[in-house]
């Protein structure tokens, strides 16, 4: 067992939980962690067990869209229950969420084991005893959270990461933004490859569609040989794309690959203040 998922287990069974492991979690075919059909499975058996309380994807990685026309979105709709993860697992949320379920953008098994207080905290705050309205706090070690555009805009938060979403275009399970806030995060890609993602989201009118904008961080965006000089900051990038749009919209708030992630319910209602920076979930996740 990795290191990081093994810290990750101790620290749930720390705070009372009980950890399975589905019968294929294990399994791995090159870059896969295992055959669609194998995940798909232990995805409907995860649901309907009435002894598992909550689904956590085990890390990141690649292949959960492969899932997506194995899925039987009616069994899992009539036996809802949270299902946490991020990154690779964009296209399932989205997905789930557009079924009628309500997921959770989180840290994966491999993330709670290493992850930071805020992390942890915030955690078990969304999926335990989430408030009735709760503000999302800014990045501990960096609080700065820039308005692109100003105003208020509120619907179900939707989104996760920016390469994912695009990926999605065109398929039966392409993101459904009009009418919601809609967040986008990604992790080490070029900024000539975040340029073109957000331009093809735009294109696609997806993002002129959001009630408002939400962008995470985007770590480790840097060009290949910055000597070159030939390269545009993250900053430009959205300054050319996101601002124009006119919808309310901020750059900053902990919802991707940094070292800390707030938890969130996607498909439950959110409210964006962009002039202040501040993004507040407005019902729970979870009963």
């Amino acid at each position: 067992m990795p290191e990081d998922v093994r810290r990750g287990v101790d620290r749930l069974r720390g705070a009372g939980y009980r950890v399975r492991f589905l019968p294929h979690g294990r399994d791995r075919h090159g870059y896969l962690a295992g055959s669609a059909e194998h995940r798909a499975a232990d995805l409907h058996a995860a649901f309907t067990d009435g002894g598992i309380d909550a689904v956590l994807q085990l890390r990141g990685g690649y292949g959960s869209a492969q899932v997506l026309p194995l899925l039987d979105l009616s069994l899992l709709r009539s036996n809802p229950k949270p299902m946490i993860g991020m990154s690779d697992t964009t296209m399932l949320h989205v997905a789930l969420v557009q079924a009628g379920l309500v997921t959770f953008w989180g840290p994966t098994l491999a993330g709670v084991g290493r992850a930071s207080d805020y992390t942890w905290k915030r955690f078990l705050r969304t999926l335990v005893d989430p408030p009735r309205e709760d503000p999302i706090e800014r990045d501990p070690d960096d609080g700065r959270v820039s308005t692109l555009h100003p105003g208020v805009a509120e619907g179900p938060l939707i989104g996760g990461t920016t390469s994912l979403l695009a990926a999605g275009l065109g398929t039966p399970w392409q993101v459904q933004s009009e009418g919601r806030i809609m967040f986008l995060e990604d992790v080490r890609e070029a900024p000539y490859r975040i340029d073109r993602l957000l331009t093809q989201l735009g294109q696609a009118g997806v993002l002129g569609a959001a009630a408002g904008i939400v962008i995470g961080e985007h770590v480790g965006i840097r060009a290949k040989d910055p000597s070159r000089g030939q390269t545009l900051t993250l900053a430009e990038i959205l300054d050319r794309i996101i601002r124009p749009l006119g919808v309310p919209a901020v750059h900053g708030l902990p919802l991707g690959h940094g070292r800390h992630l707030a938890t969130v319910p996607l498909g439950a209602r959110a409210r964006l203040d962009a002039t202040t920076g501040t993004l507040t979930i407005l019902e729970p996740g979870v009963d």
